[in-house]
């Protein structure tokens, strides 16, 4: 099942930012501002509003992955699995660092697949199941989607960054302008008078093309 989008901003502030007393434009509001937030998503490679996420990363034989659904809140458990999503080992939260912002989690120690340092471990690793193979140091294995995550992410309704609210009040604005316009209309001219639209203005995501980027994904 598809997760609803939550609001970046609702209809109500968005009319108070613009300045609209009455309801007739709500309709085609609580439409809109969905519709560009969930535009927003996919061309970013994230998911702004809090919730708990389960993502699969690709492992690279290296200490890091990310997830996409920054700021991290809170991390429920990092683990390995195998092709049939069985789950192969649990990593120790106490030995990965995590990057709030940034949504980077880092291998602090351990081996390969895991394993601490202790008795049982002198060399800072636990074999992998053969004929797999291991390297020292810590490290997320090579793999397809082979390591799950689940993880609170997102901003809280009441913590959205204001920089991002007025990115979707400009996307609102522009997009509700152009509603019923001929956006196939370059020019028109009829007598003395001569109409031509501005390059490309017809693509609110080309006019704030440098501003939606600041919000795209850190780590890919």
């Amino acid at each position: 099942m598809r997760r609803a989008v939550l609001a970046i901003i609702t209809t109500a502030e968005y009319k108070a930012y613009a300045g609209i007393s009455g309801t007739a434009q709500d309709a085609q509001l609580d439409i809109l501002i969905p519709g560009l937030q969930a535009e927003l998503e996919r061309r970013t490679g994230r998911k702004f509003d809090s919730a708990t996420y389960t993502e699969y990363v690709d492992g690279s034989d290296s200490p890091q992955i990310s997830v996409r659904n920054y700021p991290i809140t809170s991390v429920t458990s990092v683990q390995l699995i195998d092709r049939s999503e069985t789950v192969v080992y649990t990593y120790d939260a106490a030995y990965y660092k995590i990057e709030l912002d940034t949504g980077l989690i880092s291998r602090q120690s351990g081996g390969m697949w895991g394993g601490e340092v202790s008795d049982a471990y002198p060399n800072w690793w636990q074999p992998l199941p053969s004929p797999l193979t291991y390297q020292l140091g810590p490290a997320f294995p090579d793999g397809w989607r082979n390591i799950k995550v689940i993880y609170v992410g997102g901003y809280a309704s009441n913590a959205m960054p204001a920089d991002l609210k007025l990115l979707m009040y400009d996307l609102t604005s522009t997009r509700l302008a152009q509603i019923g316009q001929d956006m196939g209309l370059e020019s028109e001219g009829l007598g003395h008078y001569n109409y031509k639209r501005g390059q490309n203005a017809a693509d609110i995501w080309e006019i704030y093309a440098t501003r939606v980027a600041m919000w795209r994904r850190c780590y890919t």
